[in-house]
Formats: structure tokens, C-alpha cells, sequence
């Protein structure tokens, strides 16, 4: 192996280590303990080269899970899940979110047809005569393009 990757694994295996020595114990453990170890926790795996969102939504689900342990097995899972579930739907139900994929398309056709490179040269025509039209034509150009 390279020297790279055993430097990031030492380093990793020094973190692992130091939150093992500096958590307190299980029955200690109050909730600014469980923040830092969850950042910890996400921190190291995206080290170790897992997809960001993946890693969330695992450390998610672990720590969801983490807070209802009290609670009988049983129960804590129905809990987690049901959790999971009412957070995924108010999420899609947001009517913010229908303006992304809009957005998307949009930009899609605006740069299919060329239709800011024909705006763009045509206000640096018009405004030629300014000093500084580059910069002015292309907060024109941009204003134009925001408001739609």
C-alpha cells in the first residue's frame, strides 16, 4: 500500500481511538455526547470513502434508533421506521421542491436554443458605448434570466 493510504488510516484509527477513550460512559452519555460522536462518526466514514448520503441517512437511522433504545426493541424499531417514513413524505409533499426539476428544464432549452449567448451579444451591442459593457451586459444578461 502507499504511504498516503496508511497515513489516512492511522489517522482514522487515531479518531476511532480518541472517541472511544474521551466518551464517558453508556449510562453518562447525554445528548451533546451523542452529537459529537454522530459528527465523529460521519466524518470518519466519509474518510473512508463512502457516498455522503448514504452515510446520513445510516447515521440517521442508527442514532433515530439510539434514542428510542429506552423503549422495548420492538417498539423502537416501529418507532425508527415510522420516523424514517413521515420524514420522506414531508419532504416530497414540500411544494418547493416541484420548482427544481422546472428549473432544470428550463436550463435546458435556454441552452439548446442559444438564447444566452443571442442576449448576451446583443446587449454588449447595445450597450458598447458604455465603459465597463462587458460587466454591465452580463448583470443585464443575468437580471434577464432571473426573472424568468
Amino acid at each position: 500500500m502507499r504511504k498516503e493510504v496508511w497515513f489516512g488510516l492511522s489517522i482514522l484509527i487515531a479518531i476511532v481511538v480518541a472517541i472511544a477513550i474521551l466518551m464517558p460512559s453508556p449510562e453518562n452519555i447525554t445528548n451533546g455526547h451523542l452529537g459529537l460522536l454522530m459528527l465523529a462518526l460521519i466524518v470518519v466514514t466519509i474518510m473512508l470513502g463512502f457516498p455522503t448520503a448514504f452515510t446520513l441517512m445510516g447515521m440517521g437511522v442508527m442514532f433515530t434508533y439510539l434514542a428510542y433504545s429506552h423503549l422495548p426493541m420492538q417498539t423502537a424499531i416501529e418507532q425508527t421506521l415510522d420516523l424514517m417514513v413521515l420524514r420522506a413524505y414531508s419532504v416530497m409533499t414540500n411544494d418547493v421542491l416541484i420548482a427544481v426539476p422546472l428549473f432544470i428544464f428550463m436550463g435546458y432549452l435556454v441552452e439548446r436554443a442559444n438564447l444566452i449567448e443571442k442576449l448576451f451579444k446583443s446587449m454588449h451591442l447595445v450597450l458598447a458605448r458604455i465603459p465597463g459593457s462587458l460587466g454591465v451586459a452580463t448583470i443585464v444578461t443575468c437580471a434577464v434570466f432571473a426573472t424568468a
